[in-house]
């Protein structure tokens, strides 16, 4: 069936595709076969416009429906996957079987990125899952391309119960992050401006599971948190059952793929003993931040 599309024989509809507008022909009866949503568009259509991708996108997913194989990259799975989805075609095996090889701690965030471009939920949850295991967390949170991703892609990884990091790297890598969101902003580097610019990302931070001295020494000297919530913590760290300030987490970051709960409930000791622990599209949208 790919010599069809490859050599464009018989074909009946047209796509003029992407800013480019670059003509793709194929065949309304293998479309309308692979896709309900092709049913609609083709009845009555000769020439159909497709503005939102593009021409290799485009290509590629078309070439899918005529043989049930994908060419994918890491610059275009995201988006062939979100165009499917669309299209109401099921391409969840291929990419897996893609990502499951090509994934890896210094692509992650661009692919989070852009699968949040695309609103891409299925996407992000493969991202999100990816960055959360032991041996990629840490390398993920140090990552160059960590402080490019936006405020929402950031909180997807930091409000993870599931991200297996020290309290004290994820913090690292969000003062990172603050210290280049306020140069985008054109603020000065303040601990002010910093908090004022994480938001409520902030609150994502388990503060009273840091390790003691990093607390004392690190987060404190950088003036990010009020007086009152200094102390809160500090409480907390030398009794759990100290109630947290509003807003704040008190539920341990626990490890991926763990079906047993903390064995203290959420609320678990500041300083546990090791032993405890279980081993190591939608077209894009239009106002993503």
């Amino acid at each position: 069936m790919g010599h069809l599309f490859d050599q464009e024989i018989a074909t009946d509809v047209t796509f003029i595709v992407g800013k480019e507008k670059k003509r793709i022909s194929a065949h309304k009866f293998v479309l309308v076969n692979r896709s309900i949503v092709f049913n609609g568009v083709c009845k009555e259509k000769s020439e159909i416009e497709i503005p939102d991708t593009t021409a290799d996108v485009f290509t590629k997913f078309l070439h899918f429906l005529y043989t049930d194989k994908l060419d994918l990259t890491e610059q275009s799975v995201v988006a062939v996957h979100s165009l499917a989805r669309e299209y109401m075609v099921d391409i969840d095996q291929a990419v897996s079987a893609f990502l499951q090889t090509n994934m890896s701690t210094a692509n992650v965030c661009n692919l989070l990125h852009e699968s949040h471009e695309y609103a891409d939920d299925i996407m992000i949850v493969k991202c999100i899952k990816f960055m959360c295991i032991p041996e990629n967390a840490k390398k993920v949170l140090q990552s160059d391309s960590f402080v490019d991703l936006c405020s929402e892609c950031v909180r997807r990884i930091t409000q993870s119960t599931e991200l297996d990091a020290e309290e004290g790297t994820v913090y690292a890598a969000m003062m990172k992050w603050a210290e280049c969101e306020c140069v985008r902003k054109g603020e000065k580097n303040t601990s002010e401006n910093k908090r004022k610019v994480l938001g409520d990302i902030f609150f994502t931070i388990r503060f009273p599971f840091m390790k003691r001295d990093f607390f004392l020494d690190t987060v404190l000297m950088d003036s990010m948190l009020k007086d009152n919530e200094i102390v809160n913590f500090l409480k907390f760290m030398k009794n759990p059952n100290e109630k947290l300030i509003s807003g704040f987490s008190d539920e341990r970051r626990w490890y991926t793929g763990s079906d047993k709960p903390p064995p203290f409930g959420n609320r678990m000791l500041a300083s546990p003993p090791p032993s405890i622990f279980i081993g190591s599209r939608k077209r894009k949208a239009s106002n993503s931040t």
